[in-house]
């Protein structure tokens, strides 16, 4: 099993767009006026949405890859996809910085923050791709399969290679 775990700028983006910004606009009429109601409204919906970031943040930082001699299973935040070993083409590493056509460009059902990328993303030749970017790696596995791909942040040539994939 390979892990990923998510950075602290990631972290501190994603507290920003959801706790921090809300938070400020819902606390603000708490800070103004002297309602009971008001402020305990306010208050409450600051606790739920610090709630609500706690879970997604436990969610999206579960990014875990394992293998069988059947099978590839990846999950990446809320996605999760099971990919036969007999349907992988082919698998290669690119580097980081330089994905070209494979790089996304369209989230279709994902996640994007910066320095995160999970879910079903376009690439910018059109492309379906799964997607599991984690920043901190200066290469990028990519599966191609029959009607899809898959970009996984680091070099899993020996991981996913030591498990018969491609054979049939």
């Amino acid at each position: 099993m390979i892990s990923y775990d998510i950075e602290l700028k990631t972290t501190i983006t994603f507290f920003m767009i959801s706790v921090l910004v809300p938070g400020l606009i819902v606390l603000l009429p708490a800070l103004i006026t002297n309602q009971k109601l008001v402020k305990t409204i306010s208050y409450g919906t600051f606790a739920a949405l610090l709630l609500a970031f706690l879970f997604f943040l436990l969610t999206i930082s579960k990014n875990r890859i394992t293998k069988d001699s059947k099978e590839i299973y990846i999950k990446a935040a809320f996605y999760n996809i099971k990919i036969p070993n007999e349907n992988v083409d082919d698998i290669f590493i690119l580097k980081s910085e330089k994905l070209g056509s494979y790089a996304p460009n369209l989230r279709i059902n994902g996640i994007g923050l910066p320095s995160y990328k999970s879910g079903w993303f376009e690439d910018v030749e059109g492309r379906k791709s799964f997607l599991l970017l984690v920043d901190g790696y200066a290469e990028v596995t990519v599966l191609k399969l029959h009607d899809y791909q898959v970009l996984i942040s680091g070099n899993l040539l020996d991981f996913l290679s030591s498990s018969n994939i491609g054979d049939e």
